[in-house]
């Protein structure tokens, strides 16, 4: 079986991308990517070298204001279903839910579709409202994803809830929860005890800004990745901290070896793919209390009210204050983690494109017993 994986080249979308089309081929699943937008990072280059194959289709990406049924995003799609056709592919698997809900039964097309994210649930968490009118025709296309996909898969029963309560749409989501591969043994912590937080700075789910307060009383022993961080907005609200800006992945690897603590501040995720990566390094976990954490962590995370800053900084310097405790939490997050693992997402998603494809059959044969009769 083949199935074409569309992916994009931001942040955990990318991740999930790579290392279920490397799982797969474990499964009996051959499975390329579709890459649309930019690739600024060199993307390409990095699934190639994991001997995964890349069709770079370009174009926009469809949460950036003002693209949603543009001509562009239409042309893009009609692109993805030239290359499905083309690649023979059994199964076209989606990120972009516009793709999704215009494609799903095209040319007898087996549509399956993974929401990553959505800017109506992402606003709601920022702002406390629907998004304004500029997003008309996204929410249009969202909702025609969740209505006319064969299988929308969500990674969490948060995000399926916060999805549904969203589009106003009752289809039952399929709960696959993203994983990571085997960490390998433990890592070995020395030196003094810091605390690490990854996210893009400037995204305001990500929250980051809530850390300042913390990065006042801890200095550079609070370290923080991501887009933006290196950027000089970042300094001012992050308090002393050290700004490490966007790390690859063999770097930020090693932050996460060496740090006693991960934060995630994060108003609301759809699953977290890098509070799940920290624990899977064994980082004892201190959480935004927000429903997707509670669902996945509860029980070996310490939380903390989002937007409590005294809090954040108090919790963190708790945690390296105690290095025993901590380090307990995070072998507690890391034996959690190990339910979440790429080799057990694959085999989910391979067990689903069969059952699509077999519902498909199905169907074809009773239709044509149906006419005969």
């Amino acid at each position: 079986m083949r199935v074409l994986l569309e992916t994009d080249a931001v942040g955990g979308v990318w991740t999930f991308s790579l290392a279920l089309a490397q799982a797969l081929a474990r499964e009996g699943v051959e499975a390329e990517l579709a890459l649309v937008g930019p690739d600024d990072a060199g993307r390409r280059g990095e699934a190639e070298a994991a001997g995964v194959r890349v069709h770079r289709l370009g174009g926009p990406l469809e949460w950036q204001p003002g693209v949603a049924g543009t001509e562009a995003l239409l042309r893009q799609g009609e692109d993805l279903r030239s290359l499905a056709a083309e690649r023979d592919a059994s199964v076209l698997h989606t990120c972009t839910h516009a793709h999704a809900g215009r494609l799903a039964g095209a040319d007898g097309l087996a549509v399956v579709h993974t929401g990553h994210s959505d800017v109506l649930t992402w606003w709601r968490a920022v702002h406390g409202t629907r998004p304004d009118a500029r997003y008309d025709a996204y929410a249009a296309g969202l909702r025609r994803a969740v209505e006319r996909a064969e299988a929308f898969v969500v990674p969490s029963r948060a995000y399926g809830r916060a999805l549904g309560a969203a589009t106003g749409e009752a289809r039952p989501f399929r709960i696959i929860p993203n994983g990571v591969a085997d960490p390998g043994p433990p890592a070995i912590r020395s030196g003094e005890p810091v605390a690490l937080a990854a996210a893009r700075f400037d995204d305001p789910l990500k929250n980051l800004a809530v850390l300042g307060r913390a990065g006042e009383r801890l200095g550079p022993r609070l370290r923080i990745a991501g887009s933006g961080t290196g950027g000089p907005g970042a300094g001012g609200a992050l308090g002393g901290a050290a700004l490490l800006g966007n790390l690859g992945r063999a770097a930020m690897d090693r932050e996460l070896g060496s740090a006693a603590v991960f934060a995630g501040p994060c108003r609301f995720e759809p699953f977290g793919l890098a509070v799940l990566e920290a624990a899977a390094a064994g980082c004892a976990l201190v959480l935004a209390d927000q429903p997707t954490h509670r669902e996945l962590w509860d029980g070996v995370a310490a939380f903390v009210a989002g937007d409590d800053a005294e809090g954040w900084a108090e919790a963190l310097a708790s945690a390296l204050r105690d290095p025993a405790a901590t380090a307990a939490a995070g072998r507690a997050a890391r034996e959690r983690s190990a339910g979440y693992r790429v080799a057990g997402t694959a085999r989910a998603y391979a067990s689903l494109y069969r059952e699509v494809l077999e519902r498909r059959t199905g169907g074809s044969e009773i239709e044509a017993r149906r006419r005969s009769a």
